[in-house]
């Protein structure tokens, strides 16, 4: 008989003064299946999480308050379908509430915490997911996300899922890199965007609302496009906001709205080889059309390659033909609209956080 698996706990604690409690707790368990790993809140823990693919996650807080209820709400965009519990002394009712619509499966108050309670709500709470996976028949649905996930991840604009009341249910890779910059776009503690000032911050509230309605509109009369100030002068970001989800019919079909989001100060690290291999061009014409799309002018781009501008120009003659246009605002276009753009976003995302799981 195959000896049982142990049930490995990603532990995260915030609370120095107690630090050890669960430790001790856990280890006084005879026979213990648990193997615990005590770690830090940071993004490289983050990183780490999909794939080393912990049973249960507990976490243990002194205060529930906006930082906390947005760690469970980021762990359970990480690991879905692996329960998350959360041990507290602060028990009022509208935090605990909070934290279990969040993402939270069980509440434990740690003045009445001891190793048997402990031991149970941890099995309960693995198996009760265990037993809703095998209801939702989540190995191909788990394959889905993670396919749509990696899709959205590979996008150069940033796309993120919200509900009608502006939870944001799904964020891919390249709108997190823009909330990471903290330049006028971010996810609040309790997982709505903030955007720089609160006057734009209610106009997306109120876009979001409007076309999470849809009240059986055309779809183009719920779409709206806003613009975010942004604290450092450089140029808004620009947002699209179109509805998903519900019909605008049926009040049980509750529809949310996906937000497209860009930073014109942007730019793509387009591989010059895709180029290569998509319009059949030669590695020189190719790091040429690279240069143009980053906004290089003939040149910068002859001085940067240690060629001659003629040697430039004839070049890029050869890339129009090949490509079949006849002008650099035309070339751009086609390159940045194109299948490339989302290649380069692949090669920046391998650089950036890990996709949710």
């Amino acid at each position: 008989m195959a000896e049982p698996q142990p049930i490995r706990i990603l532990f995260f604690e915030d609370r120095p003064e107690k630090t050890g409690m669960i430790s001790k707790l856990l280890g006084k368990v005879k026979n213990s299946p648990f193997n615990v790993t005590k770690v830090k809140w940071s993004e490289a823990t983050l990183k780490r999480i999909a794939a080393e693919r912990y049973d249960i996650t507990l976490l243990h807080f002194g205060v529930i308050d906006d930082k906390s209820l947005n760690m469970v709400q980021t762990l359970y965009g990480r690991v879905e379908w692996r329960p998350i519990v959360v041990v507290s002394d602060d028990d009022r009712d509208e935090v605990v509430i909070h934290a279990v619509r969040t993402g939270a499966d069980d509440f434990i108050k740690s003045s009445e915490l001891d190793t048997r309670l402990l031991t149970r709500a941890l099995l309960f709470a693995i198996e009760r997911t265990t037993r809703a996976r095998k209801r939702a028949g989540v190995p191909a649905y788990r394959e889905i996300r993670h396919t749509a996930g990696g899709i959205m991840d590979r996008l150069p604009m940033g796309v993120i899922l919200v509900s009608a009341e502006g939870q944001v249910l799904l964020i891919n890779r390249k709108a997190r890199e823009i909330a990471g910059q903290k330049d006028g776009f971010g996810i609040g503690g309790k997982g709505t965007i903030q955007a720089h000032k609160a006057a734009e911050t209610k106009a997306l509230a109120d876009l979001i609302e409007q076309t999470a309605s849809g009240d059986g509109k055309d779809e183009s009369d719920t779409e709206f496009t806003l613009t975010l100030s942004r604290p450092s002068y450089k140029q808004p970001f620009l947002l699209l906001i179109s509805p998903v989800g519900g019909d605008g019919q049926s009040p049980n079909r509750q529809g949310g709205a996906a937000i497209f989001i860009s930073d014109p100060e942007d730019s793509l690290d387009i591989s010059p080889d895709v180029l290569s291999r998509l319009y059949e061009l030669t590695t020189a014409e190719a790091r040429v059309l690279k240069g143009l799309c980053q906004g290089n002018r003939v040149e910068t781009l002859a001085e940067d390659l240690n060629v001659t501008v003629h040697t430039v120009r004839h070049q890029l003659k050869q890339v129009f033909r090949k490509t079949g246009t006849q002008r650099q605002s035309e070339l751009i276009k086609l390159i940045l609209t194109g299948p490339a753009a989302i290649r380069a976003e692949r090669r920046k995302a391998g650089r950036a956080a890990t996709v949710e799981d």
